[in-house]
């Protein structure tokens, strides 16, 4: 038996069916959600546990752009007891920054526009704490017996998965 839920700024809980035919339908709602709105993943973690009532296989799937406490609180109100399985997708323009003098950056989550100056240390300095928040995100994952991936949006999200759930270690 299979549960789906997605979550913004609300928990949005999908009826449940039994059997593996299940995914299909789930993957292809996943590469059409509108990835829009503030999200709240400690609240939205705090809701479902409240449904869970067995020991489950979870996949928990953000981009995790949040404050690390707000990603450790979320995750541990899962507890030790569930095979989780976080998974951390990230546009390819995070994992590369191609950006370069004088920018806009548009906010999809507030729906602000920030200007700003890309100069090559500030590149630098975002590709560093990048890496080192998604350390950080493995080692509240590790610490609670959780497997961490990062995926790209540039990689089809069917592949993404695959090798993700065929991951057994």
């Amino acid at each position: 038996k299979f549960q789906f839920a997605t979550f913004s700024s609300q928990l949005e809980l999908f009826k449940a069916y039994r059997g593996k035919s299940q995914i299909a339908g789930m993957v292809d709602y996943l590469n059409r959600v509108d990835n829009k709105g503030q999200s709240y993943l400690s609240d939205a973690l705090s809701k479902y546990r409240k449904i869970m009532r067995n020991r489950s296989y979870m996949v928990i799937i953000s981009d995790f752009l949040m404050p690390l406490d707000e990603i450790k609180k979320a995750l541990y109100f899962l507890g030790k007891n569930h095979e989780v399985r976080v998974i951390q997708v990230l546009d390819k323009d995070e994992r590369d920054l191609h950006l370069d003098g004088d920018t806009k950056l548009f906010d999809v989550e507030s729906g602000e526009m920030l200007r700003t100056f890309v100069s090559p240390r500030l590149k630098s300095e975002y590709e560093a704490g990048m890496k080192a928040h998604r350390q950080e995100i493995e080692k509240i994952c590790g610490s609670l017996g959780f497997k961490f991936y990062t995926v790209y949006s540039d990689i089809p999200i069917f592949e993404s998965f695959f090798r993700i759930l065929k991951d057994k270690g």
